[in-house]
């Protein structure tokens, strides 16, 4: 599999999102380029099945988190809309990621680790469009590089069961992606407008 280069969006990229991407993800398998992070091959055929379910499993109880924060934190009803579908999204899957590694054998993390733990409290530390702006500034770039490691997995991944979960749910994270790239779009406008 060709290196997936991931691009972050020119607003990201000044800004908007100001963290290491590194940090978020599995050791060695995102290294941070001029062009935004980059989804590393051969590391991540290093990583094994059981580390990805842990990443997963991790990254959507952050994200199931971050989704419930901005819930409570934003003031406009869109990115508060979208908050709520990702909060069922994740809830979904963290049931079906916590069903593979209860039936792998692999015990649930009782925390999150301190990179996530990290990220929600600077999360957190926002407010109004600073906070809106983190939030989906976030969830894209979060999205961009889930989707490579998902992508990869489904394609790469040694266990059945993980490979087929990898490749059902890659398309929430894509789906996801693009409704955040629009929602940044509206931010900054009236809550009465369509998107």
């Amino acid at each position: 599999m060709k290196t997936a280069i991931l691009c972050l969006l020119a607003s990201l990229a000044s800004g908007l999102f100001n963290h290491n991407v590194q940090q978020n993800f599995p050791k060695g398998v995102v290294a941070s380029t001029t062009d935004g992070p980059t989804l590393v091959d051969t590391p991540a055929k290093r990583m094994s099945d059981n580390e990805f379910l842990l990443f997963a499993y991790n990254n959507s109880t952050f994200e199931i988190k971050a989704a419930k924060l901005a819930r409570r934190m934003t003031g406009n009803s869109r990115i508060r809309k979208f908050a709520v579908a990702r909060l069922f999204d994740q809830q979904a899957a963290n049931k079906d990621i916590t069903a593979l590694l209860t039936i792998k054998g692999i015990a649930l993390p009782k925390e999150l680790p301190a990179d996530l733990k990290a990220r929600y409290e600077d999360l957190d530390s926002w407010m109004g469009k600073e906070f809106n702006d983190k939030y989906l500034g976030g969830t894209i770039e979060s999205e961009k590089v889930t989707t490579a490691l998902f992508q990869y997995i489904s394609a790469n991944g040694k266990d059945a069961d993980i490979r087929q979960f990898a490749k059902n749910t890659v398309g929430q994270f894509e789906a996801r992606e693009d409704s955040a790239i629009n929602l940044l779009k509206f931010v900054d406008r009236p809550a009465t407008s369509t998107w």
